[in-house]
């Protein structure tokens, strides 16, 4: 008996060296919890284009889509002011086709988002940012996060199921197919129906 107690004690002690090990390794990698962000929006698009060719020198630009659509409607511009019309379709790519090259891609993108700003500042308006601010939309730390659940759907796949002719809309009075995916309870009336601009789905 006797000579069993230096073992049991070697093992309570290696039994707390373990413990106080695993504590402080957990301490370690505990990280202090981020921040939400100051608002949360569905339009948000990150633009990381130039990833596909290699390294970003700057983070991915936080582009707020709905903010500058309701400004190309108000100045009556549409879409094509930003993406082009390929083989009778509306191009999801910013003012370029297919093929583009990352130097070009880089010159478009700063070309046409700049050059737009610099058009709406000169003609006295409110604009977004000029030469000189890369970290305007460069940020690596943007204060607006998406609010949107990645459902596996990109958009140029839901683009695909919004023009798709075997999904057509069961309502003739929408020209596309969002009421076959998106819609919502109606409690009272007990069935489902589509509401614009509140895209959500059983999901």
């Amino acid at each position: 008996m006797e000579k069993g107690r230096p073992l049991l004690r070697w093992a309570g002690i290696l039994l707390v060296c373990a413990a106080i090990s695993i504590f402080c390794i957990e301490a370690q990698g505990e990280k202090e919890p981020a921040k939400a962000p100051a608002t949360a929006r569905p339009d948000l698009v990150t633009i990381e284009t130039l990833a596909a060719f290699g390294k970003l020198e700057l983070p991915a630009v936080s582009f707020l889509h709905d903010r500058h659509t309701d400004v190309l409607l108000k100045e009556k511009k549409d879409c094509k002011t930003c993406h082009p019309v390929e083989d009778g379709k509306l191009s999801l790519a910013f003012k370029r086709k297919k093929g583009a090259k990352a130097a070009e891609i880089k010159s478009l993108y700063h070309s046409g988002c700049i050059g737009c700003h610099r058009e709406t500042a000169g003609a006295g308006k409110k604009t977004g940012p000029l030469d000189g601010a890369c970290r305007s939309c460069h940020n690596a730390k943007p204060a607006v996060a998406s609010n949107r659940l990645d459902v596996g759907l990109d958009k140029v796949l839901h683009f695909r199921h919004v023009d798709a002719k075997a999904i057509p809309s069961n309502r003739p009075d929408l020209k596309d197919n969002c009421v076959r995916c998106h819609h919502e309870y109606d409690k009272q009336a007990k069935k489902t129906f589509y509401a614009k601009g509140k895209e959500g789905t059983c999901r």
